[in-house]
């Protein structure tokens, strides 16, 4: 059952389809579950799948950047971009535990190129906090 909440974690934090954790308040409503497992279940669950999101926009990033409508102004555009997101709105993925909207954050910090560690480290904090203001 654990593994199970682990997937609809993840399922719940890609970005289609958008939608909310189902399990969690279910298993939590069941004296039998510990607690630490569900939530150790759910978060790592939610994590990869904001890791899925920001590895998708990344690659979207890379494949753009090499097709021949690509150009020079777009790509001075993209990298103006870019500093800004990595410079302001990087923090924007505090925003990404939240179900519905959340995965879009994750899915734009790939397409921004931002750094991998930085932005898992800032879902994790995000996420983590979600649960405990959650619960």
């Amino acid at each position: 059952m654990y593994f199970d909440l682990f997937i609809d974690s993840f399922i719940a934090a890609l970005v289609f389809p958008p939608r909310g954790e189902f399990l969690l308040p279910v298993m939590l409503s069941f004296p039998k579950f510990q607690i630490h497992y569900i939530f150790l279940s759910a978060f790592l669950g939610s994590i990869a799948g904001h890791c899925s999101n920001l590895l998708v926009g990344m690659i979207i990033l890379k494949i753009a950047q090499r097709e021949p409508w690509f150009d020079k102004k777009l790509k001075e555009n993209l990298e103006r971009y870019k500093r800004l997101y990595k410079r302001y709105f990087i923090w924007s993925l505090l925003f990404s535990p939240f179900a519905y909207f959340g995965g879009i954050f994750s899915l734009g910090a790939g397409l921004f190129g931002a750094r991998f560690i930085k932005a898992v480290s800032i879902m994790i904090v995000a996420k983590a906090l979600y649960y405990i203001i959650l619960f």
